[in-house]
């Protein structure tokens, strides 16, 4: 039997939401059970749970239906049609071009929701100076203590390798390669 491949990394961002919200029950399960974040990370982006969830209650019940049919449950349009959709949907094509529609919203509703969350945060820091001059004061500080673990770490470093060095120099002796004691 050939080996088992790796699914292909999400093409585009609908691939990335398509991914996550047709896993977001099992990734609910492992929460509860402390397995994982609430906070995922992909190609440096943080996706949050709970913002996916609520993204989730933007959506009518036509685009709800179709969403829960193919997103969360993973029917393709015709298993999606067969199982529940045809009370719904006039046909798969429906069904299907529904579902797409309400992943691109999810989508814009994330995207638009989280812009405004960090426009709201630059604005509030502009407006706070003393609140600035205190995350200035902290991000320098965090700073000054990162250079320093830096420099006892290259610190480290330097020792390791004098002791490499130095048991080379060790066993490159006469006495010591050939075992006899003089």
């Amino acid at each position: 039997m050939p080996p088992k491949s790796l699914p292909e990394p999400p093409a585009t961002r609908v691939d990335i939401f398509r991914q996550l919200y047709l896993h977001i029950t099992q990734w609910r399960e492992q929460i509860v059970l402390g397995t994982a974040s609430d906070v995922l990370i992909y190609d440096g982006e943080e996706f949050g749970y709970y913002d996916l969830l609520n993204t989730l209650g933007t959506l009518d019940e036509h685009s709800t239906a179709a969403f829960d049919l193919m997103g969360i449950d993973g029917h393709d349009a015709e298993s999606g049609f067969a199982a529940g959709g045809q009370d719904i949907f006039s046909s798969p094509d429906e069904l299907q071009s529904a579902y797409a529609a309400a992943l691109q919203k999810l989508v814009d509703t994330y995207d638009h929701v989280r812009a405004a969350v960090a426009d709201h945060w630059r604005i509030f820091m502009s407006l706070h100076p003393i609140l600035q001059g205190h995350v200035a004061k902290a991000a320098q500080a965090a700073r000054q203590e990162l250079l320093a673990k830096m420099d006892d770490l290259k610190d480290a470093l330097s020792q390791t390798d004098q002791l490499i060095e130095s048991t080379k120099t060790v066993s490159d002796t006469p006495a010591v390669r050939s075992g006899s004691q003089g």
